[in-house]
């Protein structure tokens, strides 16, 4: 038993003490990248300020404040009281940097540290600055930009501290660690609590780089772990600390659960062979998982059927017949519903068609009671129901789901309106299909559209095929991920100006995404972006 206890064990811990290095890295590797990227993020949020304080910006500045000084600052003053973002706004001139209106804060010289920082034209507008205003206040982000209709004026914004410091309370709670935003001399704009113990060791500004960086530097007994994320708009790098004992914590003790669970096991493990659980359970349980691995591979008809088996597992055996009898009788009623609304759908599609082919027929019987000069005037929402009709045509024939072929579509829809503009007598319109390329197909939907878009554009070749006797042309060219239909030939002039045709035509291009160039003479080219059914 001690021999067999000791055979076991000692391969166990050496494995286990390889698997544990080995994940101990892994979680390390891990740990390091969790916090790389909470740092990018962070980062990226510090970032969102520039669009923050110029989208204020902009607001504010488009707003007609009143001429004069007083009321401007009034203005101004309503503005920050009501934008808790905000802390103070002031009106200067572009060129002498002077004040004409202002809403500042009141902190200690705040107007003075202001104008100090503007005088020298440390502020350019478009780019978010960091402004020291004293031991009390410490760094703001400030912001200018040009104020609307007024050219020589510029806006300046200052954002709250509050604001950036709720920001680094948020993701430094979110990361566990401290973090500190510096300018370029390492001064610190911005920082979490307990941030100067971690941050001071650092030499600044050496680690300031252009690129995300990571290092490791000794804090008294300490290792902690730095990620320096720059942030090129504003000038400042990002500075993310965290003490390499509080990133491997979860590491250390998922290996020691990890080490101790395993050993258990294998004591377990040899207690259990020595008692027989191989002949009373595992076979059994073996059993068990190959009917259900065949099961997972599609034999839906297994069955675990294990007699005289242990009456726990015979029961789990029964479960699982159940489950699968269960999930058989469901599969096929779905079956059944999935069929029974696919021949709805089929029904609707049919019933669809054959409405829009009877009110075709009523118009046409309506067309022929009227004078040859007014049957024209039939002829727009004749076409339009043809060209409908063609569509739901088109898909019924083809299929139930609602997969449409373009080349089809076309070709039932120059059919319909050459036969339509045939009509009295004469000539016959002759417009060629040429279908190029693959076969493409569409959703019902973007069938109509493009069959609609169709009617509006076609019947005027059509019309001028049966006045010169040239025939019209009509090339479907249908690539992978786009449509594209040339119409060539002459154009007969529009018997009325119809506007709502124009206003159909721009509708269906928006709704199929598609351009159309058109020459106002003998060519219409339109592309259709392509969509899978």
């Amino acid at each position: 038993m001690i021999v067999l206890l000791i055979a076991v064990l000692v391969p166990g811990v050496l494995l286990v003490g390889g698997l544990g290095y080995w994940f101990y890295k892994v979680v390390h590797r891990a740990e390091l990248s969790h916090l790389r990227q909470g740092a990018v993020v962070f980062a990226d949020r510090i970032t969102g300020l520039d669009t923050r304080a110029g989208g204020l910006a902009a607001a504010i500045g488009a707003l007609d404040l009143a001429p004069g000084e007083a009321d401007c600052t009034d203005g101004l003053r309503r503005i920050v009281d009501q934008v808790e973002s905000i802390s103070g706004l002031v009106v200067i001139d572009r060129v002498s940097k002077a004040t004409v209106c202002a809403a500042l804060p009141d902190w200690p010289d705040v107007g003075a540290t202001l104008s100090a920082a503007l005088m020298p034209h440390e502020l350019a507008a478009g780019r978010l600055a960091w402004i020291d205003f004293g031991a009390a206040t410490g760094f703001a982000p400030v912001w200018i930009a040009p104020r609307a209709g007024h050219p020589q004026q510029d806006l300046v914004v200052i954002l709250a501290p509050e604001l950036v410091k709720r920001i680094f309370a948020a993701y430094v709670e979110s990361l566990d660690a401290v973090a500190a935003l510096v300018d370029q001399n390492g001064r610190s704009l911005v920082a979490s609590e307990n941030a100067d113990s971690v941050l001071r060791h650092i030499s600044f500004p050496a680690r300031l780089t252009a690129e995300l960086s990571t290092f490791e530097i000794r804090n008294g007994r300490d290792m902690v772990l730095y990620v320096v994320a720059p942030i090129a708009e504003q000038r400042a790098w990002l500075v993310v600390g965290q003490p390499k004992n509080r990133v491997l914590r979860a590491a250390a003790e998922q290996i020691l659960m990890l080490v101790g669970a395993l050993v258990a096991l294998n004591i377990a493990a040899v207690l259990v062979l020595n008692l027989g659980l191989r002949r009373f359970v595992l076979r059994w349980l073996g059993s068990l998982n190959r009917t259900a691995a065949a099961y997972a591979r599609g034999n839906v008809a297994v069955r675990a059927g294990t007699p005289g088996a242990p009456v726990e597992i015979a029961e789990l055996a029964n479960s699982f017949d159940q489950l699968a009898d269960r999930v058989a009788e469901r599969t096929s009623q779905l079956s059944e519903e999935v069929h029974e609304k696919r021949q709805h759908v089929r029904e609707l599609h049919h019933r669809v068609k054959n409405n829009l082919q009877v009110i075709s027929s009523l118009l046409a019987l309506q067309k022929r009671q009227l004078p040859a000069e007014q049957r024209r005037i039939l002829r727009f929402p004749e076409d339009r129901i043809n060209a409908m009709s063609a569509a739901y045509r088109t898909s019924y024939s083809q299929s139930e789901t609602g997969r449409v072929s373009i080349g089809r579509v076309c070709e039932e829809v120059v059919a319909r309106l050459s036969a339509s503009g045939s009509e009295g007598g004469g000539r016959t319109a002759d417009v060629k299909l040429t279908m190029m390329g693959a076969e493409g197909h569409v959703d019902l939907d973007t069938a109509i559209a493009l069959s609609m878009l169709l009617a509006e554009v076609l019947p005027r070749f059509v019309d001028g095929s049966v006045a010169s006797g040239e025939p019209a042309s009509l090339v479907l060219d249908v690539t992978q991920d786009a449509a594209a239909i040339d119409i060539e030939g002459v154009r007969a002039d529009a018997v009325i100006e119809d506007r709502l045709s124009e206003r159909f035509v721009a509708a269906f291009l928006r709704q199929l995404g598609a351009t159309m160039e058109d020459d106002g003479g003998r060519t219409v080219h339109i592309s259709v972006p392509l969509r899978s059914a």
